[in-house]
């Protein structure tokens, strides 16, 4: 008697259930990868958005209704330059003290919209300055010259001519003395001789009157909540001190530059009475560009005396004078360009000079101070609606709020402009999408404006690109960027002339408010941004504490928004009417979106966990279905058995040993899982597919140990013989049906996953958002999720390899014989081919419809994409099982049935 030693036996048993191991150990690998995973991911997840979800304060507080009206409007979102959102205060000044007095409170930093500076307009300096006047070939002979002066402004897409006036002037020597004169009333001319030195110079239309906004801000508190970018502000901080402590005028008068603003400082050294004395901090940069392209054009005047041109009287080129200038001969005209606001502040007008041709230096002159005018007007809020179906047809994708501006009215840009032009009937206009604001009480008395420093609007924390920037709702103009297809796309727009435009501009000075208040009476807040004290990583606790403070505020009358943990997201806005003769279309903003790390944490944690739970159940139902399929051959194998005189607790011992190392493989890794996982769904999934695979390892068990005495039913005939190759093959997948189970099962998995990470990706994306920490938080954990979804489809791709190959070599005899019969190599794939998609089959169908089901329960907007992948992954799957049927018949045809 054959008899094999007893450790040979556990191995042979073992080797017997080679395919369930080998699934337990994929299920195993697979529960700790993919816990590993979601781990990481997970980490991914809380680090990236704990590092990015606080900006340079919590809260936003306005007046009472003013944010929420806001946000209403624009879909919950508020815009970068909240500032213009007031304007009419809603804040007084005992709330401000009661929210600087709360616990939690760390900064509470107010801003208020003063009113616009208009800073008067003024000329370009042309003319000649000649160090030997007498002697100077420039005034011995008699000039004639054309100067056309064209100030232009870019606005981003198109370049409005503000103005365009040309001037004839004339300059020669009469009496040992230069003369100048001109046809135009409206040039100021200036003659200087000494004994040596000869000027004359005249003034043409340069700049309009400019107007930029004037804000209020509690000095201290903006520099603690602007850090170390706030170290501009550290004279006005000294200044209001010293000013709220009382100071002596002449004390504040030290803290004025004497040069850069002597009138300033000498008013202030004298004692200034008239008005509030008001401290500001002036941007370098408060205007929009503008260009003036002076044109200079020679006329030929040889033989003609200055005096036959000029009435030395006023200084005009007499009627005769101006025939001989029309007569003249025209020389090569010359082109200069002039920045005309370079260096142009509310408090200081530059020095521009030109040299007339044939002069040896331009005049003379120095940058001279202004005293701008305050007007009360202020820029109102936005007026915006839901884009029209055309065009929303065209918005720009991946942007989810989409908003059309209405259209206030054109507005007249060429005010104040010199007004003698060759081209009277210029008019140049600006679009306005905000309402004109009521306007705020006349200042008290006349206002002496004292410049104590400068800044750069802009950036000022240097943290705009970050993920974390939260707008201080001042300092920097919005950045318009035009996305409608077209001459413009790309385009960025320049801030708006009027305030009242597309872009709203940074404010030209920053006051205090408790001049504000001396210049207005009240001293009253539109908004303020607060930062809550001791709260340090992103957490549930931070956010609780921060909605503590926010709770607080709010009982005291006043709007909150919560902005820690918001991020900037796009917003589109459609800009009807923009030009004169049509619209200029779609154009993109950043506005801040609130809650959105919140939102975005529960989306991609979701959405991993999500993928983890679809990956541990495919390779489960995977795993099992091994385990079932070898449940028939147990049961022929317990038959005999029995038959030997083994009880069924004996059976049943001996097939529970066999599976002893696939089932310690699965708990173990079960719990190596769920000791990794950092969440309960993570640990409770592992747990779960540990427990389910236990489970249909024993119930199998149990289930092959149950033998019956009964005989199998006799045949009741002979079976209807099969007419076709195709209906061989469909009967010889019938009798193999646990391949055929593992190879559908496969089908159905493969399927599933894909659909399951195409649509948790796309959700979990929308649900996230497109703000900026949506995007950085998406990108770093898309790797660890594509892992989860390709470790499933890999498994799902091993397991219908395994189902093909085993339909076909357990079907080996069946397929010799019909070669040994004579069957042609045609017939056998035919043959082949049928069986191993009539295993497919069922897999096909079940995968295909849970596909549609689940397709239909998403967003219609998934539809297309997710029914595609839905017939896609079963027809890929039909197509390489009839592949590979094909070649598997063409090779056992080729080298005969002995193989």
């Amino acid at each position: 008697m054959l008899t094999v030693p007893r450790r040979g036996r556990f191995w042979y048993r073992g080797a017997r259930r080679g395919a369930v191991v080998a699934t337990a150990a994929l299920l195993a690998v697979s529960m700790v990868a993919a816990s590993q995973t979601t781990a990481r991911s997970v980490a991914v997840v809380e680090s990236t958005v704990g590092a990015n979800w606080r900006g340079a304060y919590d809260l936003l507080v306005g007046g009472e209704g003013v944010l929420s009206s806001a946000a209403l409007e624009t879909g919950g979102l508020v815009e970068e330059n909240f500032a213009s959102l007031g304007g009419s205060g809603g804040i007084s000044a005992d709330q401000l003290a009661a929210i600087g007095d709360l616990a939690g409170v760390e900064i509470a930093a107010p801003l208020a919209f003063v009113g616009q500076l208009e800073t008067p307009s003024y000329g370009l300096l042309v003319g000649a300055s000649e160090a030997d006047g007498a002697a100077s070939d420039f005034f011995s002979d008699t000039r004639a010259i054309e100067a056309r002066v064209k100030v232009t402004a870019p606005d981003g897409v198109q370049t409005h001519t503000l103005s365009d006036s040309t001037t004839v002037l004339v300059t020669g020597q009469a009496d040992e003395y230069p003369v100048i004169g001109t046809n135009s009333n409206a040039v100021r001319m200036d003659l200087a001789a000494s004994r040596d030195s000869w000027n004359v110079d005249m003034t043409l239309p340069g700049a309009p009157a400019l107007t930029s906004g004037l804000i209020a801000i509690d000095p201290v508190a903006e520099r603690a909540l602007l850090g170390d970018s706030g170290q501009f502000l550290d004279t006005l901080v000294e200044f209001d001190e010293q000013q709220s402590l009382g100071a002596e005028q002449t004390t504040l008068a030290g803290l004025v530059d004497p040069v850069a603003h002597d009138y300033e400082h000498v008013n202030l050294a004298n004692g200034y009475q008239e008005g509030p004395v008001v401290p500001v901090v002036v941007s370098n940069a408060a205007y929009p560009s503008l260009q003036g392209e002076v044109t200079f054009t020679p006329l030929d005047m040889s033989g003609t005396s200055i005096t036959d041109l000029v009435n030395p009287d006023d200084g005009r080129i007499t009627a005769d004078g101006a025939a001989l200038v029309d007569q003249a001969e025209r020389g090569a005209p010359t082109t200069s360009t002039v920045d005309l606001t370079a260096g142009l502040t509310p408090f200081g007008l530059p020095a521009l000079a030109l040299a007339l041709p044939g002069a040896t230096g331009a005049p003379g002159g120095a940058a001279t101070e202004s005293v701008p005018n305050l007007t009360p007007a202020l820029p109102g809020a936005a007026v915006r609606t839901a884009p029209s179906a055309q065009q929303a047809s065209t918005a720009p994708e991946e942007t989810t709020t989409l908003l059309t501006a209405t259209p206030q009215g054109f507005t007249d840009l060429n005010l104040g402009v010199l007004t003698q032009t060759s081209n009277p009937g210029l008019k140049v206009e600006e679009q306005a999408y905000r309402q004109e604001a009521e306007s705020a009480a006349d200042p008290e008395g006349v206002p002496l404006y004292v410049p104590v420093g400068t800044y750069t609007p802009g950036d000022i924390t240097g943290t705009a690109d970050s993920a974390s920037y939260v707008p201080l709702g001042t300092y920097s103009a919005a950045d318009v960027r035009v996305v409608e297809p077209g001459e413009h796309d790309g385009a960025v727009l320049a801030p708006s002339f009027s305030g009242r435009g597309a872009v709203l501009p940074a404010p030209g000075a920053i006051t205090t408010l408790g001049a504000y208040a001396a210049m207005r009476g009240s001293g009253d807040a539109d908004v303020v941004r607060v930062r809550v004290a001791d709260v340090q990583g992103y957490s549930p606790q931070a956010l609780d504490a921060i909605g503590v403070v926010a709770a607080q505020i709010s009982d005291l009358g006043l709007d909150v928004r919560v902005v820690a943990g918001s991020s900037l997201d796009e917003v589109g806005v459609y800009l009807p009417e923009y030009f004169a003769d049509g619209d200029l279309g779609w154009t993109t903003q950043e506005w801040t979106s609130l809650g959105a790390a919140v939102r975005v944490e529960r989306a991609q944690i979701g959405a991993t966990i999500t993928l983890l739970v679809v990956a541990l159940t495919g390779v489960s139902v995977l795993a099992s279905v091994v385990q079932i399929a070898g449940t028939g051959r147990r049961r022929r194998e317990a038959v005999l058995l029995s038959s030997l005189g083994w009880s069924r607790g004996r059976i049943r011992r001996w097939f529970l040993t066999e599976d002893v190392p696939s089932l310690a493989l699965v708990v173990l890794a079960g719990l190596v899982a769920a000791a990794m996982s950092t969440t309960a769904v993570a640990r409770g999934t592992s747990g779960a597919a540990a427990l389910v695979y236990a489970a249909v390892a024993v119930a199998g068990t149990y289930a092959a140990a149950r033998t019956s005495t009964r005989s199998p039913r006799a045949a009741t005939g002979p079976a209807r013989a099969a007419r076709t190759a195709r209906q061989v093959g469909r009967r010889v997948a019938r009798a193999h049906p646990a391949s055929g189970a593992l190879s559908a099962t496969a089908v159905i998995v493969l399927t599933c996953g894909a659909i399951a990470f195409a649509s948790v990706i796309a959700t979990a994306h929308v649900a996230a958002g497109t703000t900026r920490i949506a995007t950085l938080v998406s990108a770093s954990v898309l790797l660890p999720q594509t892992i989860l979804a390709v470790g499933t489809l890999l498994a799902g791709a091993a397991m219908f390899v395994a189902g093909i190959r085993a339909g076909l070599l357990g079907a080996g005899a069946h397929h010799a014989m019909l070669v040994t019969t004579g069957w042609t190599k045609t017939a056998l794939s035919a043959s082949v081919r049928a069986q191993v998609i009539a295993s497919l089959l069922p897999g096909i169908v079940l995968a295909v419809t849970i596909g549609v089901l689940l397709t239909t329960r998403l967003s219609s907007d998934l539809w297309a994409p997710l029914l595609t992948l839905t017939l896609s992954v079963p027809t890929a799957a039909a197509l390489a099982a009839a592949v590979w049927a094909h070649r598997y018949a063409h090779t056992l045809s080729t080298t005969g049935a002995h193989r």
